[in-house]
């Protein structure tokens, strides 16, 4: 019931804005600590994982901006302190039919691509303004100078850059990782990489999964909590340091691979999520049990997409299909995107 009222004034802007001033200052001592918190991290190495896998508590939004520091890169590329309250996002890219159902009419919805307005429309009508704007990273400056980038390629040479499947809160991922670092060997020997990078989801470092890669010798990294402003900003740093990106599951990387100009090959490994124990009843857990309703157009685009990127060359007709699907041509200077979303 309380949802219910809270929903119905969030969906008129002066309402809306009253409560989010309010929730603004309700937390204010919270989001500075966060803040600072996010701030400190943002001058560690990118090789300092297991600090930048640490829990930051979320700030004060109702809703997806929040994640992977979203709000702080799109605000940043539009000059602004702040993004109207009616804005929003879809997290990342969601590869099947599954819509979120916490958007409330009004909202403004940034996504990816036309692919994504479908589904957001299927559920939600014309109740929301859907903006579709392609791949985030491109709205996120890199958090390495030139002169950094160079000096940490002098030590590693080429630079294979490996996305594992990654867990989540409540949902682990499970694949058979020696068969999965074998693959990697094959691939850094046969294209004569100097150094093997795994960035790792923080989920998955916070369950000691780095230890498996650090012990064939590969450097390990991460681009930080889901509640790092600079997630995105570290992601890119990291992508922008690759020759080349491998992968065994199908991920948001590969648009942002794809919008940074990096080559990535997809490897199809069995896979598989569990539950987290002791953690049954988290949020994501709940959502995964909606989102598998939508399995068969998972599986029809993780068939489509293993397809094209486990070949060295795509076709002309993959390459359309990749830029439409992921909205590689919906990106946005700063003035279109104020536009929009103003």
């Amino acid at each position: 019931m309380k949802k219910k009222i809270i929903n119905y004034f969030l969906q008129y802007p002066l309402s809306r804005k009253y409560l989010y001033s309010f929730l603004r200052l309700k937390n204010y001592n919270g989001t500075q600590r966060m803040r600072n918190e996010c701030n400190l991290r943002k001058k560690m190495s990118l090789f300092e994982y297991d600090k930048l896998a640490k829990n930051i508590a979320p700030f004060f939004y109702p809703n997806e901006i929040q994640f992977y520091g979203f709000n702080h890169v799109i605000s940043k590329y539009l000059g602004m302190s702040s993004l109207n309250s009616r804005v929003t996002n879809e997290h990342g890219f969601i590869f099947s039919t599954f819509a979120s159902d916490q958007y409330i009419k009004n909202d403004i919805i940034l996504t990816f691509s036309d692919y994504r307005e479908e589904q957001l429309k299927n559920k939600y009508s014309d109740k929301l303004n859907i903006v579709k704007i392609g791949p985030y990273i491109h709205y996120a400056d890199s958090l390495l100078s030139r002169e950094e980038k160079d000096e940490i390629k002098k030590g590693t040479g080429k630079i294979l850059l490996v996305f594992p499947f990654h867990s989540i809160d409540g949902v682990i991922s499970s694949f058979d990782t020696d068969t999965f670092i074998k693959e990697i060997e094959n691939y850094k020997i046969k294209n004569k990489f100097d150094t093997v990078l795994v960035c790792l989801y923080w989920k998955d470092i916070q369950i000691g999964r780095a230890e498996n890669y650090i012990r064939k010798g590969y450097k390990v990294t991460t681009a930080g909590h889901i509640n790092d402003r600079f997630f995105l900003n570290r992601l890119r740093s990291i992508i922008e340091l690759a020759d080349f990106v491998l992968s065994n599951e199908i991920g948001s990387y590969i648009a942002y691979c794809l919008c940074l100009k990096k080559e990535i090959r997809l490897i199809n490994q069995k896979s598989k999520v569990t539950d987290e124990k002791g953690n049954e009843e988290h949020i994501n857990k709940i959502n995964f049990l909606k989102i598998e309703d939508h399995m068969i157009s998972y599986y029809q685009i993780q068939e489509k997409l293993m397809s094209i990127f486990s070949v060295e060359n795509m076709t002309e007709g993959d390459k359309v299909f990749v830029n439409d699907f992921f909205g590689l041509n919906y990106l946005k200077s700063s003035s279109e995107l104020r536009k929009l979303i103003n």
